[in-house]
């Protein structure tokens, strides 16, 4: 405990933990979101799956290439650029009336540009402490993160219920821009550069180890 209390007092720590974890908190509703959403609209659970399953193979995508940009063109264009995509998005999804294909194409939008939040802080946590505060750092940040998985379902699920699915969204949004906000303008963000790779992308597949634990944690 005394080693996180101490973390917590290191310069940028406490701030840059809580922007990427509120920036990041949609991560735990929009799933549940959508398929309250698309379910109230369509009246269907499959409906809703196909948007989902959109989404999910958007984000698969963006995932390696968001992270690549970052290294090209620098972790805040990248970030702002794809928050404000991904924003619009949703938005769409939430108050525009569209065919089940025009939810689909959104949703497959709102995942490619889901904002690379967790590869950007990661590279930024080794330059706020020095080597042996790192290993608890990330012990830190992954209990932290638990509070997105935790709260983000209640939270849109009770939004959902209580009000409507349209805010449940809504609110998701809310979170996505003013957390995203926070962590692009704090001052950490604007101190690291991720390096440029100069590998092909999806060359790190050719290692045996690396491939195989892609393979489980896709089937997973």
């Amino acid at each position: 405990m005394n080693a996180y209390l101490s973390l917590l007092r290191t310069p940028g720590v406490a701030r840059i933990i809580a922007a990427q974890l509120t920036a990041r908190f949609p991560g735990g509703m929009l799933s549940l979101g959508f398929l309250l959403h698309m379910q109230h609209i369509f009246g269907s659970y499959g409906a809703a799956g196909l948007v989902l399953a959109a989404t999910s193979v958007g984000q698969a995508v963006s995932g390696p290439l968001t992270s690549r940009w970052m290294g090209q063109w620098g972790m805040r264009p990248v970030l702002l650029l794809t928050t404000s995509i991904c924003t619009l998005s949703l938005l769409t999804v939430a108050l525009v009336p569209l065919p089940l294909v025009g939810y689909m194409i959104a949703g497959l939008i709102a995942g490619l540009s889901y904002p690379p939040v967790q590869p950007a802080v990661r590279t930024i946590y080794p330059k706020l402490v020095n080597s042996r505060q790192l290993t608890p750092l990330f012990s830190l940040d992954a209990s932290a993160q638990e509070i997105i998985w935790i709260a983000g379902p209640v939270v849109v699920t009770f939004v959902a219920t209580q009000i409507s699915t349209t805010v449940g969204i809504l609110v998701s949004v809310v979170f996505l821009v003013g957390g995203g906000l926070w962590f692009v303008l704090s001052p950490e963000v604007g101190r690291v550069r991720i390096p440029r790779s100069r590998r092909k992308l999806g060359s790190v597949l050719t290692r045996g180890p690396v491939l195989l634990t892609t393979l489980v944690g896709f089937l997973l």
